[in-house]
């Protein structure tokens, strides 16, 4: 995996993870969150093994999107 750090709205760092064949976006940590690793959905072979717990970003949602309404959800990620 290659990475790119940044530094994100909220001031933190953020190490994002990227295919280095592809260039597809796969993983981040946020320096304001350390004991949380961001997987994206789309990475994964089996969806099956892991269950959501908050959906980051809700703001940006698409209106089609029909999210969990079990989920928390939080507009854009916390400053922490």
């Amino acid at each position: 995996m290659a990475f790119h750090k940044k530094q994100a709205d909220s001031r933190n760092t953020v190490r994002r993870g990227f295919c280095p064949r592809c260039g597809s976006h796969n993983y981040a940590e946020n320096s304001g969150m350390p004991w949380l690793e961001f997987v994206h959905a789309g990475s994964l072979h089996d969806l099956e093994q892991f269950n959501p717990t908050m959906i980051v970003y809700e703001s940006s949602g698409e209106p089609w999107d029909n999210l969990d309404p079990d989920l928390q959800k939080i507009e854009k990620v916390p400053k922490m």
